[in-house]
C-alpha cells in the first residue's frame, strides 16, 4: 500500500492475478470433470479402507503419504465420498500456497519481480492441475511453499530456528 493508504498499480495487478489463480482452481475443481484413471485408483483406497487399512499398501500399485491419505480420509468421512470431497483438500492446499507464496514473493522482491513470480505461480497450468487431482501433489506445492517460507525466515532473523517453529515445521 501506498502512504495515503491506496493500493497502487502493482497491488492492483497482484490481486487481479491472485483473483486469477483462485478462479481457475475453483474451476477446475468445480468444472464437473470426473475422476481420471489414476485418481479413482487412488480414491478406491481412500475410500474404501479405514484408518488402520490406509496404513497398508495401497490398492493398484498406487502409494501415497500416510498422512496425505489421513487428510483425504478425513475429508471423505465428514463430507461424503464424492468427487468434491475427495479433491477438496487439494483445491484448499493450493489456495493456501497460492497465498503464502505470494506475501512471500511481495516481501523478497521488487514490485514488478514479485508480479512476474506471483503470474507463474497463480497462472501455472500444472499448479492448477495440482490443486484439482486427488493425489498428493497439491498438498506437496503447499509444503514446499512453507518450507520455503520457513528458510526465509532463518535467513531473515540470522538466528537459529526456535522450538516452536522446528516443531511447527516438523508437524506440518
Amino acid at each position: 500500500m501506498s502512504a495515503t493508504n491506496h493500493p497502487n498499480l502493482h497491488d492492483w495487478i497482484i490481486r487481479l492475478l491472485l483473483a486469477a489463480g483462485i478462479g481457475l482452481r475453483l474451476w477446475a475443481v468445480l468444472g464437473g470433470r470426473s475422476l481420471w484413471l489414476d485418481e479413482a485408483m487412488v480414491a478406491e483406497s481412500i475410500v474404501g479402507r479405514d484408518w488402520a487399512e490406509l496404513a497398508q499398501p495401497l490398492a493398484n500399485m498406487q502409494v501415497a503419504p500416510l498422512g496425505w491419505l489421513y487428510i483425504e480420509h478425513a475429508f471423505v468421512v465428514i463430507l461424503g465420498d464424492t468427487d468434491l470431497a475427495l479433491r477438496l483438500p487439494q483445491l484448499l492446499a493450493g489456495l493456501a500456497a497460492l497465498g503464502l507464496f505470494a506475501w512471500l514473493a511481495r516481501r523478497l522482491f521488487t514490485p514488478l519481480v514479485a508480479i512476474v513470480a506471483i503470474a507463474l505461480f497463480a497462472l501455472s497450468p500444472q499448479l492448477i492441475q495440482y490443486s484439482a487431482e486427488v493425489k498428493p501433489y497439491g498438498v506437496a506445492v503447499l509444503v514446499a511453499v512453507v518450507a520455503l517460507l520457513f528458510c526465509v525466515r532463518y535467513f531473515w532473523r540470522n538466528t537459529p530456528l526456535s522450538w516452536a517453529d522446528i516443531a511447527a515445521l516438523a508437524l506440518f
